[in-house]
């Protein structure tokens, strides 16, 4: 058996991650885009994480799915910040709708006859 046929020697093919590329691209994205595409981001650079993880060095970009899940991360508060702030700005307005909506079904409701709901 010669050094090319034995399975030892053999170099594993060792594959790229688009994934968490694709990771640091989106969180950055994600300053121009309000947050929005650090989600992606988020999302893509866990996926890759923990594939490399399971391929036992079969692929590799560790290091870059962990730069893409910190900068998608740290360009989601653009996102959270502003939809919290509509929250509570809009919540006393939000209240009085939902109170309004409830008390006319409330009131709708007592006006039917159960004995003839028709």
């Amino acid at each position: 058996m010669t050094a090319e046929e034995r399975p030892e020697t053999q170099e594993r093919e060792v594959k790229d991650m688009g994934g968490a590329v694709a990771s640091i691209v989106c969180g950055l994205l994600g300053l121009f885009t309000c947050g929005l595409t650090a989600v992606l981001g988020l999302v893509l650079g866990i996926r890759a994480f923990m594939k490399i993880n399971a391929g036992k060095g079969v692929r590799k970009g560790r290091k870059t799915a962990i730069a893409g899940i910190i900068i998608s991360s740290i360009m989601l508060p653009p996102v959270t910040m502003p939809l919290a702030g509509v929250g509570i700005f809009f919540r006393g307005e939000i209240m009085t709708w939902v109170k309004d909506v409830l008390g006319t079904a409330k009131g709708s409701a007592k006006k039917v006859d159960p004995a003839n709901p028709y």
